[in-house]
């Protein structure tokens, strides 16, 4: 688990946590805490308040800002100035409306696209469709009709054994010689002509005129089935037809039922079809209004970031002229996207290309960052970056620079130190960093240090004293074995900074 405490924060801070629902302690601190787990999931806390992790990276962002390794590569990607332009211009308002604005015409867009692509195939597309709702129209499917024919055929299939059945049946329980009714009947009247003085027959009687009665009952069922046997009216080869039409449907469609549901939306894809030329021309209005919307927001953006780009390009230049860049020109440059057609090209971020441009030595035209700049001129401007983007906003109370002077020495490197300490006047700033002359000027140091015990390795973090600060900057200006002259310079340099 790691925790952190911060505290002392400016009025615009405290407006920012308020719109994220978060507020100091009685301490006036906030204390974020964050718990992985053996299974890699993070619980975030800040003051004791469990936080999803966007919470979580609103507010650290405005609490810490952090340069990290891979941002001096980043800046050579030209596709990411847009993002520190438009930080440094403060264009969330702006960027946010025109994206909007941008959703909203891709959509129609993308609608308008289909309807011109319908219109371009409408008469194949009527055909296939009205020969469909015919087909459909035709079968005239019924839920259920096909399990009922299946019945039928067996039915049909076996009609003669059927009806032989039937008529069997119906003549043993009704014929003259033998009729099992006639008997049930000759039975009832002997058992009730010796009732009155042989009661011991009651129960037997009773039974036997139940059975009759039942027998009566089967005996109309029967003769009623033999006569809707004869009436039968699916003809064998009606149902094989049949049969053969809706496995053909139902093959392609699924189901009687989804087949029954298609019919009604093929009507309304035909009736649209129909109707075609109409919102094809309805939405082609809507599609030229919101464009012309989208024109003034993008239009709106640019402007705002023109008037950014120029004060962005003097506050840079100036701090890289304070580093050792005398000669340095450097320009944010900011072309218009052209289409295709020669029109704006527009994209989420509007239709504006933004480049760093930097020419470092008198004599020299400007160029992008990505073909002349060294890694000690990366390290420069993306210190300048960092600071002006910070200064402009006054959200971070503390900044972190890893590896910052990548690529310098020298006096460059004593100039980017005091330019970090200048920064430490009104915030707290962690600078990692293996130059003597940057090291030399902080307040306090710490060391981290890997440590391996029982086959595991950590890392800890410590703070120096006064002996280890100068032993450990010596240690950084001339490798493992420190010599009196570099604990010396390491003095030297400790009493210059101060």
């Amino acid at each position: 688990m790691v925790s952190a405490v911060f505290s002392h924060f400016t009025k615009q801070q405290l407006d920012s946590f308020s719109e994220c629902g978060v507020f100091p302690d009685d301490d006036n601190n906030i204390v974020i805490t964050r718990k992985i787990t053996t299974d890699g999931r993070g619980i975030a806390k800040i003051n004791g308040v469990n936080v999803p992790s966007s919470t979580l990276k609103s507010i650290s962002r405005m609490l810490v800002n952090i340069h990290g390794q891979h941002d001096g590569s980043k800046i050579l990607d030209p596709s990411s100035h847009i993002e520190y332009l438009d930080e440094f211009a403060d264009s969330s308002f702006l960027l946010e409306k025109y994206r909007k604005e941008y959703e909203t015409v891709k959509e129609i867009r993308k609608k308008l696209d289909k309807l011109f692509e319908i219109k371009n195939k409408k008469v194949d597309l009527e055909a296939a469709l009205k020969f469909k709702i015919d087909e459909l129209e035709k079968a005239d499917i019924k839920p259920g009709e096909y399990a009922e024919l299946k019945n039928a055929r067996n039915t049909a299939l076996n009609s003669a054994a059927i009806s032989k059945c039937l008529y069997d049946c119906d003549q043993l329980l009704n014929s003259d010689d033998s009729c099992i009714l006639d008997s049930m009947s000759e039975v009832i009247g002997q058992l009730a002509s010796v009732k009155e003085f042989y009661d011991k027959v009651t129960d037997t009687l009773d039974k036997a005129e139940t059975i009759k009665a039942e027998l009566d009952e089967i005996s109309a069922e029967i003769e009623s089935l033999l006569s809707e046997h004869q009436d039968f009216g699916y003809t064998p080869e009606y149902i094989e037809d049949r049969m053969y039409t809706l496995e053909r449907i139902i093959a392609r469609y699924g189901s009687e039922e989804n087949a029954a549901q298609s019919l009604d939306q093929l009507k309304a894809e035909l009736s649209q079809l129909e109707n075609n030329d109409a919102e094809t021309e309805k939405t082609q209005q809507q599609y030229l209004s919101c464009l012309t919307v989208l024109e003034t927001l993008a239009h709106e953006l640019s402007q705002h970031r023109i008037k950014a780009a120029e004060k962005l390009s003097d506050t840079i230049c100036r701090q890289l002229k304070e580093l050792d860049m005398p000669q340095v020109k450097f320009k944010v440059s900011i072309k218009r996207n052209v289409n295709e057609r020669g029109g704006n090209k527009y994209t989420a971020n509007g239709y504006d290309s933004i480049e760093f441009l930097l020419s470092a030595n008198e004599g020299m035209q400007l160029r992008p960052l990505y073909k002349i700049a060294s890694g000690g001129e990366l390290s420069r401007i993306m210190l300048c970056i960092k600071s002006t983007l910070n200064d402009e906003k006054s959200y971070s109370s503390a900044m972190i620079y890893d590896e910052i002077d990548t690529g310098v020495s020298g006096s460059t490197a004593s100039k980017i130190g005091k330019k970090l300490k200048s920064f430490a006047e009104n915030r707290q700033v962690f600078c990692i960093t293996h130059l003597a002359q940057i090291a030399a000027l902080a307040d306090h140091h710490y060391k981290v240090e890997k440590i391996t015990e029982n086959s595991m390795t950590r890392s800890i973090v410590y703070e120096l004293d006064q002996s280890q600060r100068r032993e450990e900057i010596a240690r950084i200006m001339g490798g493992v074995n420190i010599t009196e002259q570099m604990l010396k310079s390491a003095d030297e340099l400790i009493t210059g900074a101060e």
